[in-house]
């Protein structure tokens, strides 16, 4: 046998701990110590291992408390077994302490089986068990110890090294495992700090695929300073790597290194020369080389043509906190009281590494909380020098240009939306573009939900910078945007040339401040003006400064604009929720103004027609309800792009002159609820979106619109009163169509000329009776909606709508026959054709390959699929509940069930189940993505078909037979191993459930007056051991539960016998003594009658599980008032142990009943547990906890506050009623 390596065990993270050794050999002298172990020896003290090997240790029957503690202070331990082994009590004895230590410290245990097989090991067979039987005589209680370890150890995953296997090859193997060991606990600065590395290494790993060995790999690997660029470069090393000398020259680096596999790490990289020089081409190095590269440039790294690159992260939120304690509190455990502190301290910082550590250290030893508030309060305020030093580095390294960029950002518009921060900052900064990129590429800033955003510490390191511009006098820095330094330049007229930008925002909407605009005459270099909340200024505004180019005013509280705001470089005015009236009077100098922004101006009611801007590009009006009409000026605005006039409800018109928008691409007109009519508008020959959704008073928009060849979007719904579309239309890029609601809506266009329409809504277009034949031919539509179209009657005769995903015919309560399928039809995934008139489907269904989700509920003229429907092979759900008239089942699953008429129709096709039968043979048939089937009310008498389903369908999870006639279910229905819902409500006649699938989440069988007999194995069904340790089960069927609930409702039934613990009350406690080991986990089972009429609506029951005085969960189900008796089984595979519990102390498990929703109709009978696995300690006590009721009923945020007394009293309450309750027989209250 060769040497074969079984894989090693997972190097996960030990816990933190100064080792003394990094590996303790265990071996046996004789066979190994001077061939394999002694050269195992060497090579790992090669590369710097620290290894222990007892050669200097005098042996004996006994190992000595020196081995011992040696042992217990070695990170990884090397087994060697071999023919011997087991012969050394000394041998025996280290390994008992070795495997301990693995399971109480997670210390790493490496087996190597030397010339034995791994099986005889485990099993102590021939070497091994020859070895244990010469120890029978004098160690006879230490032999099931030492098997112990030895079955332990030999299942561990390692090395087998066998009698032909080359020992140089199996060595190198676990030096280079050792060392990955190693690399994972221990950094090369061996700094113990380390915390979130390993996260960002395998997601590194994972999506970057360093491991190709084939091509030389690049990865660079950019962030802002002190994020950890380093740290994680340096973690990507390995032990057994070459690392060059970065001085080498160009030429030495190229011809040594050609042919050679070389790790190359460059840190901190700001030229791009660097890289040419020292890396400069893949074809420098051999195959297999890494090259990491760190920089704050992303840029650098694109021009080098980097394919890999990584930016570091801040740390998760729990990651900071353990790094930010282990600098606090020294790996030790915080009091409550410094939680909020440090959750404070931790959000301050926000991720960043290098700041949770200096803050950290800082607070280390302080013990005063009052001391560590204020230093949270200094740091917050100013940021500190040594975390400062480090990020300007990349704000000195910029252009002169790209720092204003950059600290007007910082200062005044993180959050912004990309696209105002570029619009604003356009007309102030030439190279505005290029000044952004830089920013991005370095990380200074970032693209978040299309924001603008900033690490908090960049944005107070850019706060920093403009307060040293002057830190006395505010009105001598660039930037003002605290409140107090704004104030105080207005109140003491101290600005100067040097302020360029203000931002005021008052954050409590009923305080008011009065200004002195005086102030303005002093800041002649002002470009940027921000306000918002109630601003006023105490005297008339007769200045600002000329060079102004952007004001956004939001709450502009006087009634109208004083001419001196239209200054002559202003290019925006953002006035939103102003309070004016009258806009534009004597506002005449407005020839670069682009934007105007007077949305949500709520008692706005005129645009004087003397107002004009030539030069305007974007309008925003909406939502100013008394505005009546616009200025006819506003219709030659041949630079405008966008017009929002939407939710002006009281608009009537647009003037009725010629309109010259040429450049406009988006105009939105919808809740424009008085507008009657549209004029002409053929001049935007360049819209792109426009908006007409709930104009209710339109009756019909103008047929220039359907000559707007560059439209997409085109909005209509519930423009109620619309009864027809232009008669021709040329949409030739229109892509969404929305028609929903648009009642009186008769007949649609020829749409052929819609040739890249992708999604068009007709929902609830309740005069539409027939739906054009160019529909069924636009191969690019993906999504249809005819929903609620209740007067609907014909389809086009045939679909060829190859992109078709989505078809919603739900509602269309007229439509008796449904259109043939192209061939080609093989996109649609969803058809809904649920609540129709539909008698049958044709044949060419079949060709729908990767529909999903089929629903024909309320079919009820339907009778049966086409024999074509087992090609459907992407099937996962199918509802036919409701379809009374349905039959023949069997033939969907199995095609050599012909049931099929001879319907000339049918026969005539092509599309025959003949033809399909030659194309498909029986032995694929196999639907593995059928999840749901909904036969519910569906007149059923025979389920038979489930057994044939049961062969084709192993992935269905859900089925639904209520309300139907049967009497039996097939036995087959343990077969369905992925079935988690059974329901079967109101099935009359059904008279037993057969055995159900061990991994059954729900059934419910509430109604089923006949029901006798319960399935014979729903003890194993609530005990399944597999159920309860798997992580992989699907509960998606039942969303709103939480992971791990199973439950089953019956009719008629009682608790069942097996339940342990039973009690005729509507609450139960059980005690028992906790200890490490514990662990509870329990099913819970209440019969309850409800009354009352099922019309009534349903009652709500709840059940409550304390563990350990705590309320752990709460669970809540709906029961009809139908006067029937219900048993209800209740079971969480979750295993509670530990905090909530009293260690070597009586605990209590408490299960409680209650009808949470209309109480008056139910009538709880009896409850019970059953603990599905065996608790250490359980008391044979069952009492009924009387006392606790009254707290049940306390409001839910109150209880928390004295759960634990209330219940300990009435644990002690009860105690003394039965003082043999402790350890006395089995008592029930």
């Amino acid at each position: 046998m060769g040497s074969t390596a079984a894989g090693a065990e997972s190097s996960s993270s030990s816990p933190i701990f100064n080792w003394s050794y990094d590996v303790f050999l265990s071996f046996r002298g004789e066979d190994t110590r001077s061939n394999f172990t002694g050269h195992l020896y060497m090579f790992l003290r090669q590369k710097g291992v620290n290894v222990f090997i007892d050669d200097g240790l005098k042996r004996g029957e006994q190992i000595s408390e020196t081995l011992f503690k040696t042992i217990q202070n070695s990170l990884i331990f090397i087994v060697i077994f071999s023919e011997n082994y087991a012969s050394s009590t000394w041998c025996l004895d280290e390994l008992v302490e070795i495997m301990e230590c693995k399971k109480s410290k997670g210390q790493k245990v490496l087996p190597i089986f030397y010339k034995v097989d791994p099986s005889d090991v485990r099993k102590q067979n021939d070497w091994f068990r020859e070895g244990l039987a010469k120890h029978e005589a004098n160690f006879m209680e230490k032999i099931p110890i030492w098997r112990d370890a030895l079955t332990t150890a030999g299942n561990l995953s390692g090395w087998h090294l066998g009698t032909m296997g080359k020992e140089a090859d199996l060595i190198q193997d676990i030096v280079k495992e050792v060392l990955s060991i190693l690399n994972h606990t221990k950094s090369l600065n061996a700094n113990d700090h380390l915390v979130g590395i390993d996260s960002k290494i395998e997601f590194l790993y994972r999506k970057e695929e360093m491991y190709k060995f084939e091509c030389v790999n690049m990865l660079g690997i950019y962030g802002i300073g002190g994020i950890g660029k380093t740290t994680l470069a340096k973690a990507n090393l390995k032990y057994d790597l070459e690392v060059v000398d970065l001085d080498w020259g160009i030429n030495i680096i190229k011809n040594r290194l050609r042919s050679k596999k070389v790790l190359i790490l460059l840190d901190d990289v700001d030229k791009l020369e660097q890289l040419q020089a020292l890396v400069g081409g893949y074809d420098w190095f051999g195959q297999g080389t890494k090259i990491i590269v760190t920089t704050r440039n992303k840029q650098l790294l694109v021009s080098h043509g980097f394919d890999k690159m990584y930016e570091v992260q801040g740390l998760s939120k729990d990651e900071a906190m353990e790094l930010f304690r282990r600098h606090a509190f020294k790996y030790l455990q915080p009091s409550s009281n410094y939680l909020d502190l440090s959750a404070r301290a931790t959000r301050y910082c926000t991720g960043h590494p290098l700041a949770l550590i200096v803050l950290g250290s800082f607070l280390c030893d302080r013990s005063d909380l009052a001391e560590w508030s204020g230093i949270l309060d200094g740091f917050e305020n100013s940021l500190r020098k040594d975390i400062k030093d480090i990020l300007q580095l990349s704000f000195d390294g910029l252009e002169d240009e790209v720092k204003e960029i950059f600290l007007d950002i910082s200062c005044l518009l993180v959050g912004e939306r990309v696209s105002y921060v570029k619009k604003m900052l356009s007309e102030c900064h030439l190279i505005l573009d290029f000044g952004i990129t830089k920013l991005k590429d370095l990380s200074l800033i970032r693209y978040e939900d299309d924001r603008v955003q900033m690490h908090d510490l960049i944005k107070q390191m850019g706060h920093k910078i403009v307060h040293d511009e002057s830190h006395d006098q505010p009105g001598k820095r660039s930037r003002l945007w605290l409140e107090k330094d704004i104030l105080e330049v207005f109140s003491n007229n101290s600005g100067s040339d040097a302020v360029k930008a203000i931002k005021l925002v008052l954050t409590d909407p009923k305080r008011v401040i009065d200004l002195d605009p005086e102030a303005f005459r002093s800041m002649k270099n002002l470009r940027i003006l921000m306000v918002d909340g109630n601003v006023r200024f105490c005297k008339k505004i007769k200045y600002l400064p000329n060079g102004l180019k952007w004001i956004k005013w939001h709450r502009f509280a006087h009634p109208s604009l004083p001419s001196c705001f239209i200054t002559k470089d202003l290019v925006g005015l953002d006035l939103q929720h102003s309070f004016i009236t009258n806009f534009g009077k004597g506002l005449q100098n407005c020839m670069r103004l682009k934007l105007l922004d007077l949305r949500h101006s709520v008692i706005l009611k005129k645009i004087y027609e003397s107002y004009t801007a030539p030069n305007l590009e974007e309008l925003y009006l909406s939502n100013c309800p008394n505005l009546k009409t616009i200025p006819k000026s506003f219709l030659s605005l041949r630079k405008l792009v966008t017009l929002d006039l939407h939710h002006c409800v009281n608009l009537k018109k647009i003037p009725r002159s010629y309109i010259s928008w040429e450049a406009l691409e988006d105009l939105d007109l919808s809740h424009c609820k008085k507008l009657e009519k549209i004029p002409d508008i053929s001049s935007a020959s360049n819209l792109r979106s426009l908006s007409f959704e709930q104009c209710t008073n339109l009756v019909m928009i103008h047929d220039s619109i359907g000559s707007l060849t560059k439209l997409v979007t085109l909005k209509l719904q519930n423009c109620s009163n619309l009864k027809k579309l232009p008669r021709y239309i040329s949409w030739k890029f229109l892509q969404d169509l929305n028609l929903s609601w648009c009642k009186k809506l008769e007949e649609i266009p020829d749409f052929s000329s819609t040739s890249n329409l992708k999604h068009l809504s007709l929902e609830q277009c309740t005069s539409l009776r027939v739906v054009h034949d160019s529909i069924g031919s636009l191969s690019k539509l993906v999504s249809l909606n005819l929903e609620k179209c209740s007067y609907l009657e014909k389809l086009p005769s045939y679909l060829k709508l190859k992109s078709l995903q989505n078809l919603t015919l739900s509602g269309c309560c007229k439509l008796e026959t449904f259109p043939e399928i192209d061939e080609n039809m093989k996109s649609l995934y969803i058809l809904r054709l649920d609540s129709t008139a539909i008698r049958e489907l044709p044949p060419s269904i079949g060709y729908l390959t990767h529909l999903y989700m089929f629903d024909l509920k309320g079919c009820t003229n339907l009778i049966s699929l086409p024999c074509t429907t087992h090609l459907l092979k992407s099937l996962g759900e199918l509802h036919l509940s409701g379809s009374s008239r349905f039959e023949m089942f069997s033939y969907i699953w199995d095609p050599t069930i012909n049931p099929v008429r001879s319907s000339s129709k049918i026969m005539e096709t092509s599309l025959t189940s003949e033809f399909f039968h030659s194309r498909v043979p029986k032995e694929s048939l196999c639907f593995k993505h059928f999840t749901l089937l909904d036969l519910e009310g569906c007149n059923i008498s025979n389920v038979d078909f489930l057994e044939i389903l049961c062969n084709v369908a192993s992935s269905l999870s859900s089925i639904l037979l209520s309300e139907n006639n049967f009497s039996s279910l097939p036995s087959c229905l343990h077969k369905f191993m992925s079935l988690r819902n059974l329901e079967l409500r109101n099935c009359k006649f059904l008279q037993e459930i057969p055995n159900l699938p061990l991994r059954i989440q729900r059934v419910d069988a509430t109604g089923c007056v006949s029901l006798s007999r319960s399935p014979d194995n729903i003890v194993d069904i609530i005990s399944s051991e597999h159920i309860i340790s798997s992580e992989q089960i699907n509960f998606a069927w039942l969303r709103n539960r939480p992971r791990g609930i199973r439950e089953f409702v019956l009719m008629n039934n009682g608790i069942p016998e097996w339940f342990s613990y039973q009690i005729a009350s509507n609450a139960i406690m059980v005690t028992f003594q906790h200890n490490r080991d514990t662990k509870i986990t329990l099913a819970t089972s209440v019969t309850f009658r409800v009354d009352g009429d099922s019309d009534q609506g349903m009652a709500l029951v709840s059940c409550n599980i304390l563990i350990g005085c705590r309320l752990d969960r709460r669970y809540m189900r709906k029961f009809p008032k139908s006067a029937s008796e219900y048993t209800w089984l209740v079971e969480t595979s979750e295993t509670y142990r530990g905090s909530s519990l009293e260690m070597n102390d009586w605990n209590d498990v408490i299960v409680w009943f209650e009808a949470v929703k209309c109480p008056e109709v139910v009538t709880i009978r009896r409850c019970g547990v059953y603990f599905t696995e065996k608790v250490s300690g359980m008391q044979n006590a069952v009492k009924e906890p009387r006392a606790i009721y009254t707290y049940f009923n306390q409001p839910e945020k109150l209880r928390p506050r004295w759960y634990r007394d209330v219940v300990k009293s009435f644990a002690q309450e009860l105690s003394a009623e039965s003082a043999d309750s402790k350890y006395g027989d089995s008592k029930t209250k």
